[in-house]
C-alpha cells in the first residue's frame, strides 16, 4: 500500500453527502473527494460485513451498520481505518486503526 494514497469507502461518501445542508455543501464535498480513491461496496465487501455483524451479534456488540460496511471495505482491501470512532471499530477483529 502506497502510504500517499488515501482511500474512502463509498459508506463514507454517502455519510459526508448526508451531511450536507445544501447543493453548495455537496459540490464542495465533491470537490474535496475529487482526488481521492473511492471503494464500493461488491458483493465481497457484502459478504465481509455479514461475516463482521453475525460475529459482532454473537458477542453482543453490534455497532452501525454504516460501520460496519467501513470496516469490511478496510478489510477486503486490505486498508487501515482511520478514524475518531476507535471504540467502535476496535470490535473488528483484524482490523488496522490509526
Amino acid at each position: 500500500m502506497n502510504a500517499s494514497r488515501l482511500v474512502l469507502s463509498s459508506i463514507t461518501v454517502f455519510e459526508l453527502l448526508i451531511g450536507a445542508k445544501d447543493s453548495q455543501r455537496k459540490l464542495e464535498i465533491w470537490n474535496l473527494l475529487g482526488g481521492l480513491d473511492i471503494q464500493y461496496v461488491d458483493v465481497s465487501v457484502a459478504e465481509k460485513a455479514a461475516d463482521i455483524f453475525v460475529s459482532l451479534k454473537a458477542k453482543n456488540q453490534l455497532i452501525e451498520f454504516r460501520d460496519i460496511f467501513i470496516a469490511a471495505t478496510a478489510l477486503v482491501h486490505r486498508l487501515p481505518v482511520v478514524t475518531l470512532n476507535v471504540n467502535h471499530f476496535e470490535r473488528i477483529d483484524g482490523l488496522l486503526i490509526l
